[in-house]
This record gives C-alpha cells, sequence and structure tokens, in this order.
C-alpha cells in the first residue's frame, strides 16, 4: 500500500473514532422515565380509512332508447326492466 494511502486510512478510522465517541457522550446524562415516555398498546386488525370526495358521477357508455310512437295515443311510456346483455329475446 502506499504511502499516500496508508495516511487517508488512518485519517478516516481516527474520523471514525472521534464520531462515536462524541455520540457516545451525547446521550451519557440522559435517562428516560416511564412519565416522559409516551406509550401505546398495539394490537393487530385491519386499517381502515375513510375517503370523502366530490364530484360527478357520469356514464362511461350511455345510448338513448327509441320507442316507436303510436298515433292517437297520449300516455307516457314507463321502463318496467331491463334485461342483461347478452340476453337472446324473443318474440311474445
Amino acid at each position: 500500500m502506499a504511502r499516500g494511502q496508508a495516511c487517508v486510512w488512518c485519517g478516516a478510522a481516527l474520523l471514525l473514532a472521534a464520531l462515536a465517541v462524541g455520540c457516545a457522550g451525547s446521550h451519557a446524562g440522559v435517562s428516560a422515565s416511564a412519565a416522559t415516555l409516551r406509550v401505546a398498546t398495539v394490537t393487530r386488525g385491519r386499517v381502515t380509512r375513510t375517503v370523502r370526495i366530490g364530484g360527478t358521477t357520469v356514464a362511461t357508455h350511455a345510448f338513448t332508447l327509441r320507442i316507436p310512437q303510436v298515433p292517437g295515443q297520449s300516455y307516457q311510456h314507463v321502463l318496467i326492466g331491463i334485461v342483461p346483455n347478452g340476453t337472446k329475446v324473443t318474440k311474445g
């Protein structure tokens, strides 16, 4: 190993040692009592979250339903049911 590399490694080791001593000494006089610690009881369970949003609901695909008008009748038509997609319709 070259002399320059040895000096770099030695400097890095000294720096790490100084940091370790500084960190260990910074907490030396601190003691935690039960009165200063916040404690919570943890139980296993589902995490649920309620999200409230606003907006408008719009159909992705919309179709216009046209009903033939019978001459002479003036009553309104009422839709009484919708069959599922793909249902075969027969006469009667």
